[in-house]
């Protein structure tokens, strides 16, 4: 899993660097205003490597400073919590306290749901938001879910379920609102 292993220390190394900005001289670039938190990943993946995503993640990063949500089953709807991945006793992977504020996003001035608030990465499945997709496409979803977050990065790992534009599985991930893909 050495592309897993990657993305993650992306992820890392992206969040580091906005903890830790380097320091002058400062581009003009640079002295725009960060915001005080970034907005979550979305990892799409397929069911059956969902468990060895969350793995990955307890395994390689240091405690506390990735927290993991798995947003997969029944209990998914929005709710604060949903399945929680990394916390198994509380201990792995605690909430990081991120306060109340908004999306990054130049494009949009979307709040953070309060439900993803605190979290670095979810974790989801192609069937997960395919699901979500036709709730939203048929006037049942109300642009909640995974569907009214503007991410700071989509990561879709296998692809190669979406090559065809035809699918619903390509429509649903081409609808995500995201600053980086």
């Amino acid at each position: 899993m050495g592309k897993t292993i990657m993305v993650l220390a992306l992820l890392l190394t992206a969040k580091h660097h906005h903890l830790h900005p380097p320091p002058p001289p400062y581009s003009a670039a640079s002295l725009l205003p960060l915001p005080s938190s970034l907005p979550p990943t979305l990892v799409v993946v397929p069911l059956s490597v969902l468990a060895q995503w969350h793995d990955e993640i307890k395994k390689f990063s240091a405690p506390g400073a990735m927290c993991a949500l798995i947003y997969y089953g029944s209990d998914r709807g929005g709710r604060e919590g949903g399945r929680e991945g990394g916390r198994e006793g509380g201990a792995a992977f605690p909430k990081a306290p991120r306060g109340s504020s908004s999306s990054s996003s130049s494009s949009s001035s979307f709040s953070l749901p309060s439900w993803l608030k605190g979290w670095d990465v979810v974790l989801t499945t192609y069937g997960t938001l395919q699901s979500e997709f036709a709730a939203l496409e048929g006037g049942r979803g109300g642009g909640r879910g995974l569907y009214g977050v503007v991410w700071g990065r989509v990561i879709l790992d296998e692809a190669h379920t979406i090559k065809n534009r035809g699918t619903e599985a390509f429509k649903a991930a081409y609808r995500l609102e995201a600053e980086r893909r």
